[in-house]
């Protein structure tokens, strides 16, 4: 019998500590290969809908192929500009207006980090030169009526256009871009969808000010700044346009083999075959049990969504640029006809009506 503490007994433990080092690595490897090969598990909303296809083309032998779920991304950068005056008060007028606190302003502006302001900074930037300029004017009136004259020109100007800076900062910035982000992953039901409503009411209060009577500035310049970040926090626009997209290739494709010609010979004369039974099961088991609560899920929190990107859109009475306006219709219009919320429900709508039918012939509709 080898003492505690012999040669032998070393050996063992260096032997053992070897083999768990190599099974750690192995393992370590494995999961690194399923990752790159994506080979990782899908959310459980995508993977049951994928189950349920699968089960369905199963019992009608329904050869098929799921190609990718196409998304248009958010335009690009450079394609989400807008046409505004460069209309400002020169060197010789901005030295001349001693006295006023938009000297400041305008002076932080012309600055190095001014000139490199994000659309969000240059929007308050226009919002408080027009707030400021009210006590400047005041001021020149009487002091210089010249360069008083110039600045109330400038004044209108920016007040014009100040809509468009606030299209700028939300739909022209980064973070809409980031929250409307192509994405492969579908919402969960455990995510909201709908913007918080102080995001919400912020965003909406201040892009729809009315630049004759504006607010305070400093009251509102980080709250705004705050919400703009949650978007950027955030890729659930971009889920939400994937979800839509998968669910209505899916829906589509499950329809297309309730009315195959094989689902259409399921029950010869009414009769109910073992084949029709096993439907019967995937359709009680897995449509109404797995996939129908995810589609309520989505129907239940898609309308607080639709009004508030609507309500956010139809703050504008210009149009956006033509790529931006082309996403809108294609993806943010709830009515379009051709839109992705319409063909969403019009494969939904079909594929209930393709299990009625087929349910009904083989006389299985519930209560039947």
């Amino acid at each position: 019998m080898n003492k505690r503490g012999s040669p032998e007994k070393g050996r063992q433990l260096v032997s053992g500590t070897k083999g768990l080092l190599k099974t750690l690595c192995f393992t370590m490897m494995s999961c690194a290969l399923l990752v790159v090969s994506g080979c990782v598990q899908e959310p459980t909303e995508q993977a049951s809908v994928k189950d349920y296809i699968w089960r369905l083309s199963n019992v009608l032998d329904y050869d098929y192929q799921i190609p990718p779920v196409n998304v248009a991304a958010y335009p690009r950068t450079r394609d989400l500009t807008l046409k505004v005056s460069d209309h400002s008060i020169d060197l010789l007028d901005f030295l001349a207006m001693t006295g006023c606190q938009l000297q400041i302003t305008a002076g932080q502006r012309n600055s190095g980090l001014g000139r490199v302001m994000s659309n969000s900074q240059s929007f308050l930037y226009q919002w408080r030169f027009i707030q400021e300029s009210g006590a400047c004017l005041a001021y020149l009136k009487d002091e210089d009526p010249t360069l008083y004259q110039t600045l109330a020109a400038v004044v209108e100007v920016k007040k014009a256009e100040l809509s468009r800076y606030a299209w700028l900062a939300l739909w022209g910035g980064p973070e809409l871009k980031q929250y409307f982000g192509v994405s492969q992953q579908w919402l969960s039901p455990q995510q909201p969808l709908a913007l918080t409503p102080d995001t919400y009411n912020i965003v909406l209060d201040v892009i729809a000010m009315d630049a004759n009577a504006l607010k305070d500035v400093a009251l509102y310049e980080t709250a705004f700044e705050e919400a703009l970040y949650e978007f950027q926090l955030m890729n659930t626009g971009g889920q939400w346009l994937a979800t839509l997209a998968g669910l209505t290739q899916y829906l589509q494709l499950g329809t297309a083999m309730l009315t195959s010609e094989t689902a259409q010979r399921l029950c010869p004369k009414g009769k109910v075959t073992p084949k029709a039974k096993i439907l019967k099961t995937v359709f009680d088991k897995f449509y109404i049990g797995q996939v129908q609560p995810y589609l309520s899920f989505v129907h239940r929190n898609s309308e607080t969504w639709w009004q508030q990107q609507t309500a956010m859109l139809e703050v504008f009475t210009f149009k956006g640029p033509e790529a931006f306006e082309q996403f809108v219709s294609k993806y943010l219009n709830q009515d379009r006809h051709d839109g992705l919320w319409q063909r969403y429900e019009r494969a939904q709508r079909s594929h209930v009506v393709a299990w009625q039918s087929v349910l009904r012939q083989c006389g299985l509709m519930p209560g039947a």
